[in-house]
């Protein structure tokens, strides 16, 4: 995995943006006498649009190239994050982050799939790992800087962009697919387990922040700290995924099983009315959470032909579009705090879809 090492560094870019929007959401809105929690489904949205726009670009520059492109976007995005006014100025810019978000990791999927040869799972597990562990330290500054400070983080964060720009070259191992409009129909079901699965994870991170600002009453930039603990147990769930795939445990069962758990906790943590219980049992959620994006893009990208861009991208903007809808329908609902149901259907949902889905395209292989 010698050739991978510029991509861990693109992911630590990655983790920087994810963590940063929601962490920053109760400081910026504090700071502009108004709420600017819809700024998560819109980081979301942007993804998507990224993901869609992420082959067009590779086309004409390489993947690589494309994931340079989305860089900078992300680079620009945090830069007006840090100088926003108005909640306006929030909204465009958690968009703008996540257009950028999305070039970045579709292309940088792709070229993870075609450089990890017969150990992608691992190696994209291990990607989103350091996503998680920088998505973990990065509201630690936030909360360090203080309600003076916080912005100053966002435009470190801006600039850590640039080392991406800088440290990744070329134009990728393995020339861009052709368009692709749909997807083959064995990796139906697994698409749809993304959508639920990445809705599930995009709520539990956009929430982080606010759940601990409105659960436990701690001033805004203290509660950037519920980011913080939402990556931590992200990493530890990633890590262990590593640890149980190394051990032989296939991904797709490893994805059911941390699903099913997923499930249950969610489930309680929507029919306790004890706050402390109520964070523990979405800490478990999330600790669940860990390995199972990297495990259903590998389950599904490895019963696909080498250079198959198209479907890798388009399985992702699958997932984004989940991230986008399901959280502004729990919004809609009144928040994570009386609407946790809402995610736990989606994860109870997103098992039958991993199991019959694997049988589908281990058929077709």
């Amino acid at each position: 995995m010698r050739r991978s090492g510029p991509l861990f560094v693109v992911f630590a870019g990655m983790g920087g943006t994810a963590a940063l929007v929601p962490a920053v959401l109760p400081s910026l809105g504090s700071a502009l006498g108004a709420p600017v929690l819809e700024a998560a489904p819109l980081l979301f949205g942007g993804l998507l649009a990224g993901v869609l726009a992420s082959p067009l670009l590779a086309r004409p520059a390489g993947a690589i190239g494309a994931v340079r492109a989305g860089a900078v976007v992300q680079f620009i995005a945090l830069g007006l994050l840090a100088a926003a006014v108005d909640p306006a100025m929030v909204f465009i810019a958690a968009a703008v982050a996540g257009l950028g978000f999305g070039i970045v990791e579709a292309s940088g999927t792709s070229l993870a799939r075609d450089l990890g040869g017969d150990d992608v799972p691992r190696l994209l597990t291990l990607l989103t790992a350091t996503v998680a562990v920088v998505a973990t330290l990065a509201p630690l500054l936030v909360v360090a800087a203080g309600p003076h400070g916080f912005r100053v983080v966002i435009a470190l964060g801006a600039l850590a962009q640039l080392a991406a720009v800088a440290l990744v070259r070329g134009r990728g191992p393995v020339p861009p697919g052709p368009a692709v409009r749909r997807l083959p129909a064995p990796l139906l079901l697994i698409a749809a387990a993304l959508f639920l699965y990445v809705g599930v994870e995009s709520t539990l991170s956009g929430f982080s922040a606010v759940t601990v600002a409105s659960t436990l009453q701690t001033v805004p930039a203290v509660a950037a700290a519920g980011t913080s603990a939402f990556w931590l147990l992200m990493t530890a769930g990633r890590f262990a995924g590593a640890a149980l795939l190394g051990a032989g445990m296939r991904p797709w069962m490893l994805a059911a099983v941390a699903l099913a758990v997923v499930t249950v906790a969610l489930f309680a943590a929507s029919l306790t009315a004890t706050p402390v219980l109520t964070l523990v049992l979405l800490g478990i959620a999330v600790l669940a959470c860990g390995p199972c994006y990297a495990l259903l893009v590998s389950v599904a990208s490895t019963s696909l032909p080498a250079g198959a861009s198209g479907s890798v991208a388009l399985l992702i903007a699958v997932g984004a579009a989940g991230g986008a809808v399901i959280p502004a329908v729990v919004i809609a609902a009144g928040g994570l705090g009386t609407s946790a149901w809402i995610p736990a259907v989606a994860a109870v949902l997103a098992v039958p879809a991993v199991i019959a889905g694997r049988s589908r395209t281990a058929i077709a292989s």
